[in-house]
């Protein structure tokens, strides 16, 4: 019987757009007889992603079986587009990583009893701004961006912590900056970078309030793109995908538990509608493809809680 050899590369490419992944699968095969006795085949995966791996793991089957029946000499390429909403890590671990990486850098003393601090402080892990909850998950969507190849800020560790202090009260942030950086040579001006992206209103969402009394910066502070990537991370959960959006909706929730229901959703309403009607969420080209994601979720909670109001349904 003929032999039937098969040589079979695979590859997936992805394309840098927060939006979708377009994965190409270049299929490269000699076949030498169309009676088959034996195959042998060399797949190289180059997978970026457990969305990535499980597509590949369903489509395979189909694609070889597409090989074997087709006639010699032939090249295949396959694109598909899928469409990937932004994710955080929505485990307290990204933010404790990202402390301890920042203060490893900074060679900031203490740094294990600072964190401590930060624990102690922290809301309870049933509310959304938490260290586990929010912290942890801005913490990953901005490693996930830095994994992707994106440009660092001005001062990568500093930026880091104020990611890790974003919703640490403003009198224990100052405590800490003072003690953390008291040693290093640029102390002044990492704790003006800090405090620049901590204060300025551009990197306050419409639910957080405000910055809660921590002290003006002082000297040259933050860029505005660093100041704008601080703030589309805070936002970043808005594009989230469904099940992770409604995760954090129901953390917010749980913040506001002494208002009635009714009274929750007046005002979470409140702030949903002023959400929407800003022209632009995001203002950095690493979050800007995010917009339609994002206000499909803002509009489909909105359209939720309306109904809510309306038909007199609680949670």
């Amino acid at each position: 019987m003929s032999h039937f050899n098969l040589s079979c590369l695979i590859s997936f490419h992805l394309v840098s757009s927060p939006l979708s992944r377009l994965i190409s699968f270049h299929l490269f095969y000699l076949v030498s007889s169309p009676s088959i006795s034996s195959i042998s085949s060399h797949l190289l995966y180059l997978v970026s992603s457990p969305s990535i791996s499980s597509i590949s793991s369903h489509l395979l089957p189909s694609l070889l079986s597409c090989l074997i029946s087709t006639s010699p000499l032939r090249i295949l390429r396959i694109s598909l587009y899928v469409p990937v909403p932004v994710s955080g890590e929505r485990e307290g671990c990204a933010a404790s990583r990202m402390w301890r990486s920042a203060c490893g850098a900074l060679a900031a003393p203490a740094a294990e009893e600072a964190w401590q601090q930060l624990v102690d402080a922290s809301p309870s892990d049933a509310v959304w701004h938490s260290l586990r909850n929010c912290v942890a998950y801005q913490a990953g969507v901005w490693q996930n961006l830095l994994a992707k190849g994106t440009i660092d800020v001005q001062y990568p560790a500093a930026f880091k912590l104020a990611v890790v202090l974003r919703h640490t009260p403003a009198e224990l942030t100052a405590r800490l900056l003072a003690d953390l950086l008291q040693l290093h040579p640029q102390s002044h001006d990492l704790t003006s970078y800090i405090l620049a992206l901590l204060t300025d209103d551009e990197a306050w969402c419409g639910s957080c309030g405000d910055s809660g009394g921590l002290p003006e910066p002082v000297g040259n502070g933050a860029s505005v793109r660093d100041v704008q990537l601080f703030g589309d991370c805070e936002l970043a959960v808005l594009a989230a995908r469904r099940e992770e959006y409604e995760a954090h909706a129901k953390l917010v929730r749980a913040e506001y538990a002494t208002l009635t229901h009714k009274n929750y959703v007046e005002l979470r309403l409140k702030v949903l509608n002023q959400l929407s009607q800003i022209p632009k969420l995001y203002h950095t080209p690493e979050f800007e493809n995010l917009e339609p994601i994002a206000r499909a979720n803002i509009e489909r909670e909105i359209s939720t809680l309306r109904e809510h109001l309306l038909t007199g349904q609680h949670e």
